[in-house]
């Protein structure tokens, strides 16, 4: 169910936006530019050709694409094979995990940890880990 203000919030907006002093903007015009004459008006069509779409050659498109593309697979290879974690990070962890009471380097059980009771493990412990 609504609270009943709720109706009353849009015209109570209305009111208010009604009833604010809005600032004099013509007193902030400079008399150079009140009384500066009228810009000169230039053909649209030398302006539309300045920024015309530059159509590129297709081959070349194409092989910068595949060079990309090479590039990007090689930069994923490399990072696939690098640790997410360094050394000394991994062996920080293993001390802040040392310290916790019920858990130890690899695994960490549920009493010692009171955010994961009720919940089930979903992924198996890693064996790559010393």
């Amino acid at each position: 169910m609504r609270p009943p203000y709720r109706r009353l919030m849009l015209p109570l907006a209305l009111l208010c936006a009604g009833c604010t002093q809005f600032p004099e903007l013509a007193a902030t015009i400079p008399p150079s530019v009140e009384n500066a004459p009228f810009p000169a008006l230039v053909p649209l069509e030398p302006l539309l050709a300045a920024n015309a779409r530059v159509v590129s050659d297709p081959a070349a498109t194409t092989q910068t694409l595949e060079q990309r593309v090479a590039a990007l697979r090689v930069r994923a290879r490399a990072l696939q094979n690098r640790p997410v974690i360094d050394a000394n990070t991994r062996a920080r962890l293993r001390r802040a995990l040392a310290a916790v009471p019920g858990c130890s380097a690899t695994r960490c059980s549920a009493r010692a940890n009171p955010l994961h009771r009720g919940q089930r493990r979903t992924t198996r412990p890693r064996k790559d880990l010393p």
